[in-house]
């Protein structure tokens, strides 16, 4: 974190979520607060990342400055709230840009422990009651004279009004009852054994809890990674490269998994593999959190999972997708042109990645043409010349590279940087973790494919594994014949955009 002016204190950034516009360069945002709703005016120069909900929400990591003092504008009943599922996700990733080496940050930052809960408590199921006709109390049963609907309470919860605890949902008679404890604290136990970072957070008032749980550090979990990469590899790296890159992913990603499990009668348990990467928390590798499992409450789901075993399962997948990071570190060493980048942007447009803008003649424009929408399109250029943008955020040495247009790509997905024609402001597409996910793993497909087939071929080839001492030969042979083996017949996006009469 910057240093402030001496005669200032020095104060750690705040995450504020809300519904915004810009206003002149500024964003304009209104908020839920521990007082209701507020309403700022953020400088540009203040923020230091921002993040986009699927709803349309704007995250923002905002810092101190004499101009924008946080305790008066940020402070006090004015403490932005942070207390639903997406909300709480994007501020984590905020507050990771803020400090990487808290990878999963305590939730309760920035007023979110108003709404947190415990999630180690034992739930306590009732069978569904109704009066009867006599006044009296009557069990819910179903044909079989059974309790045929129970409700679930949170007894640590429990108030005058709400004596049982709060409830936290109904469920019917198939539902299989595993607290947040049974399925998380064997999780929790095997991160303490091998060194994994774990954090666990029940919020809803104890309908739903996650587990945060990152191994990039581990270094058992490293030597494991590096022997099955050496393994998985060598046919293509030699194990002094592999090695060497696999002890670098612990500084430059981050990667592990998610658990979330729900106990408000609708929602399952669900596991991701989560990987991003640091210097701009791009999502990256499967799509950047892929869905391992989701099981449902019923006795035939979740009822007989071995979680040992279940954990080793989740190992194996992150091993894999280690794997995949090691290749794309490897895609800094294969150059490409802006043709070539354009080729592998009508790729895109052709798997439905990039829709192309509009072009129709309009005199009034100093060009005679005005061009509308073609978000994807544009920002991709846009990062191809400005590689020092937070959502591309490549090292110098690393532009005009495959690593260099994956990260545009990328980046324009998780961040959805918006831009302007001077009447529009446009941000991308909103879209849900599904459809997400399945454009980010199009997107490795493409790119790190790409890359993948230019290595095999150099190997082939030059009859020799990829090491230190021959990177820039591959380097060379993908500049010489990168486009041919990838992209022979693929015309430039550019020459796809006509001008409408």
């Amino acid at each position: 974190m910057e240093r402030i002016e001496s005669k200032q204190k020095e104060r750690d950034p705040v995450v504020v979520i809300g519904n915004g516009s810009l206003s002149g360069g500024d964003i304009s945002l209104v908020y839920p607060s521990l007082d209701g709703l507020k309403q700022v005016t953020i400088p540009a120069d203040n923020i230091l990342a921002e993040n986009r909900i699927e709803d349309g929400r704007m995250g923002m990591l905002v810092k101190h400055s004499k101009d924008f003092d946080l305790e008066i504008r940020l402070g006090g009943l004015k403490t932005p709230v942070i207390d639903d599922k997406d909300a709480i996700t994007a501020a984590n990733e905020l507050e990771l840009h803020a400090n990487p080496e808290a990878v999963y940050p305590s939730l309760g930052y920035g007023g979110r422990n108003k709404k947190m809960t415990a999630w180690d408590f034992k739930p306590d199921i009732q069978p569904a009651r109704i009066l009867g006709p006599d006044g009296s109390s009557v069990i819910v049963n179903g044909p079989n004279g059974k309790p045929n609907l129970y409700i679930g309470f949170n007894p640590d919860l429990a108030t005058a009004k709400q004596p049982h605890g709060h409830i936290l949902g109904s469920y019917s008679n198939r539902y299989e009852m595993k607290s947040h404890k049974d399925i998380l604290q064997p999780f929790l136990d095997r991160a303490k054994d091998n060194g994994w970072k774990a954090n666990v957070t029940g919020y809803n008032g104890g309908r739903k809890a996650r587990l945060d749980c990152d191994v990039s550090q581990a270094h058992g979990t490293i030597e494991t990674t590096k022997q099955a990469l050496g393994e998985n590899k060598q046919h293509m790296f030699d194990m002094a490269l592999t090695a060497e890159t696999a002890d670098n992913l612990s500084g430059l990603y981050r990667y592990g998994v998610t658990i979330e499990n729900s106990l408000d009668g609708k929602g399952s348990l669900r596991t991701w593999a989560t990987a991003m990467r640091m210097y701009c928390l791009n999502a990256a590798v499967f799509g950047g959190q892929q869905l391992l499992n989701s099981k449902r409450h019923t006795k035939g789901a979740i009822g007989g999972t071995n979680w040992e075993r279940y954990a080793d399962q989740v190992s194996d997948v992150i091993v894999a997708a280690q794997s995949a990071l090691v290749d794309m570190e490897i895609l800094k060493f294969v150059p490409i042109d802006v043709q070539m980048f354009e080729k592998l942007l009508t790729i895109c447009h052709d798997g439905g990645l990039m829709p192309l803008p509009k072009v129709r003649k309009d005199v009034k424009q100093p060009e005679g043409v005005e061009v509308l929408g073609g978000h994807m399109w544009r920002v991709a250029m846009h990062g191809w010349t400005n590689h020092t943008e937070r959502w591309v955020n490549v090292e110098p040495e690393n532009t005009e590279t495959l690593f260099h247009a994956y990260n545009i790509l990328n980046g324009a997905l998780t961040h959805r940087p918006s831009f302007t024609d001077g009447k529009k402001v446009y941000t991308g597409d909103s879209m849900d973790m599904p459809l997400f996910s399945n454009r980010l793993k199009k997107i490795d497909d493409i790119f790190r494919g790409s890359g993948l087939k230019i290595m095999e071929e150099y190997v082939k080839q030059a009859d020799q594994l990829i090491s230190s001492d021959n990177l820039d030969d591959l380097a060379s042979f993908a500049h010489q014949k990168g486009s041919e083996l990838i992209a022979v017949d693929t015309p430039r996006i550019g020459d796809l955009i006509v001008v409408e009469q």
